[in-house]
């Protein structure tokens, strides 16, 4: 895990979470030139990660979150994030998943901060989608 700390104020931050940790590293690698990015590996350290952040007034731009975490599925780490006004009213949230179960909803209208994308995915289409959540409006 990292620390929350070592956060560059000039770049948006995104915060991935995946139990695969070679999917993080390579979206890592791909991501941070532009963006500060934080991992979690787990949903316990992603748990924790909410709780340190929360506590400095320090929140993500963007998460790229995967669905099933291992340890959590998605559902556990928003209902914490919902209860927290200072990453409701800020954080992004992009689940991210290859498998076929996934309740996905795309709906802007039923919910512009919390999207879906369907793994394998290129790294244009991330790029895409994150810039998408980089661009809605949070006032």
């Amino acid at each position: 895990m990292q620390d929350i700390r070592k956060i560059l104020p000039e770049k948006k931050t995104i915060l991935i979470c995946d139990d695969q940790r070679d999917f993080v590293n390579s979206c890592t690698l791909a991501l941070r030139a532009d963006f500060n990015v934080i991992k979690a590996y787990s949903g316990k350290e992603f748990m924790k990660l909410i709780s340190e952040s929360n506590t400095k007034g320090m929140t993500p731009d963007v998460v790229l979150m995967d669905y099933h975490l291992g340890d959590m599925q998605a559902e556990e780490v928003l209902a914490k994030i919902k209860s927290l006004e200072l990453w409701k009213a800020k954080t992004k949230i992009l689940i991210i998943s290859g498998a076929e179960d996934v309740p996905f909803s795309n709906n802007a209208e039923q919910s512009p901060f919390v999207s879906g994308l369907r793994k394998p995915f290129t790294l244009e289409k991330l790029r895409k989608e994150i810039a998408a959540k980089m661009s809605l409006n949070t006032d």
